[in-house]
């Protein structure tokens, strides 16, 4: 059984996260887009990755708030800065999924470059400090680095679980009807036994924060999801 401090975070974390499905008024009435006065949410929304990154932005915070030990706060606002610009690279490359398939090299040389164009038209020191605080991500050595990683992809994990429970699950058949299926999602199909997102990417996640030794309130928050979610941990790691 999951931590409750754990638990409350994931369920702050889902309400949240839950309002990138309420359409706003202001601009749905004046037509900018379809709007349905008696029905404002609209549930089959697709995420976006300005969403992603407020996600994780929300989720680090509430560790923070619940696990002070873990994350002091007087260190969350520079990890939050970080998490804020993460994704400036996307913006020149597009989200590349992480299934092994892409080139790491040539992702990391592109989002760098980027970010230092991105840097260099900020005041000088809050620019410099950001350059610094991306390439210590990039590495992730560093304990902030760490923090600002596990959020950015326990996030997606949890995204996952919402869309489950909306009964939007996500599935490696799916993938396989529009791509080819990469040789590292084989690896955590067969790992799991299972076809489904949040597995897959869940085990990834895991063998990505083994050896970080912040990781473990990040699992905690991870299991508590799983458990609320599907009311039972993982079966492919108590087998």
């Amino acid at each position: 059984m999951a931590d409750e401090r754990a638990l409350w975070v994931w369920r702050k974390y889902e309400q949240l996260k839950n309002q990138s499905k309420i359409i706003r008024a202001g601009f749905g009435l004046t037509g900018i887009y379809p709007y349905n006065v008696e029905n404002p949410r609209e549930l089959q929304r697709s995420e976006s990755v300005l969403e992603h990154v407020m996600g994780a932005m929300n989720l680090l915070t509430l560790i923070s708030v619940y696990y002070p030990e873990a994350i002091p706060q007087t260190e969350l606002l520079p990890c939050l800065l970080l998490l804020m610009h993460h994704e400036v690279g996307e913006g020149e490359i597009g989200d590349l999924p992480d299934d092994g398939n892409r080139d790491e090299a040539a992702k990391n040389r592109a989002e760098l470059e980027a970010m230092k164009a991105y840097c260099i038209t900020l005041p000088k020191d809050f620019g410099r400090d950001l350059l610094i605080d991306f390439m210590e991500l990039q590495s992730r050595m560093l304990r902030r680095a760490q923090w600002v990683y596990l959020a950015d992809k326990l996030e997606a994990v949890l995204q996952g679980l919402i869309y489950e429970r909306d009964g939007r699950g996500g599935s490696f058949d799916m993938k396989a009807m529009i791509t080819k299926v990469s040789d590292q999602d084989q690896h955590y199909i067969q790992r799991t036994g299972s076809i489904k997102l949040v597995d897959n990417w869940a085990a990834h996640f895991m063998d990505h924060a083994r050896d970080m030794e912040c990781a473990a309130v990040f699992l905690e928050v991870l299991r508590a999801a799983v458990e609320d979610v599907r009311e039972e941990w993982f079966s492919w790691l108590t087998e």
